[in-house]
């Protein structure tokens, strides 16, 4: 039986940098896991190819940003943890506009 690429592999392209800040470790060891099994990477730092920072409840944008050691390029999102379950629901990247951290 084949799998469709595109519905397995969703995050593919997409970079993520996590808060860290008041995330449970577990809770971001599984969120790992489960972006890089649909196709996403994530890194401890943010460069040139980070597409989405995570921002876990509780963390305004400030508080987010003062963890950071440098300021995060405009085309990062800065969205809420809460963003990344909601796509793995709806199996796809959906818009982050109702998940954006300012």
């Amino acid at each position: 039986m084949m799998t469709n690429v595109s519905t397995n592999h969703f995050l593919n392209g997409l970079k993520f940098h996590f808060i860290t800040k008041k995330l449970v470790k577990a809770q971001h060891k599984i969120l790992v896991e489960k972006i890089k099994r649909f196709g996403g990477t994530v890194s401890d730092r943010i460069d040139e190819d980070t597409t989405h920072m995570l921002f876990p409840r509780g963390v305004d944008y400030q508080a987010g940003l003062q963890s950071l050691k440098s300021t995060p390029v405009k085309t990062v999102q800065l969205v809420s943890i809460d963003w990344l379950p909601a796509c793995i629901a709806e199996r796809k990247v959906i818009s982050t506009r109702h998940f954006e951290v300012k």
